[in-house]
């Protein structure tokens, strides 16, 4: 090899190096910075769960009061169909305001 191509390989070398260090300090800046990103993935996911629990308690209590006026609305319509209705008069008496109804 002639002196000015081992010239150029040493230029070409050091310049290669240098750009692996650099390379190798960028490496360790991201490393650095992944925890962070862990961390607020990491927060990001525990807000979103309790959310969810929060949102799943609401459900059950909104489910609970449906079933319930449900169970009521329920009820009142049996109630409602055992009874006679106490709006319409019984059969052959003729009711007054103010006045008693008289059975015949």
């Amino acid at each position: 090899m002639q002196n000015c191509d081992l010239i150029k390989l040493i230029q070409r070398t050091e310049a290669l190096e240098k750009e692996v260090e650099a390379l190798e300090q960028e490496v360790d800046a991201l490393k650095a910075e992944e925890p962070y990103i862990c961390c607020t993935e990491d927060l990001n996911e525990d807000k979103l769960r309790t959310e969810n629990e929060k949102l799943k308690y609401r459900l059950n209590i909104l489910r609970r009061a449906v079933e319930k006026e449900t169970a009521a609305s329920v009820q009142a319509a049996k109630t409602a169909a055992a009874a006679p209705s106490q709006s319409e008069p019984a059969v052959g008496s003729q009711a007054v305001v103010g006045q008693p109804v008289e059975q015949v």
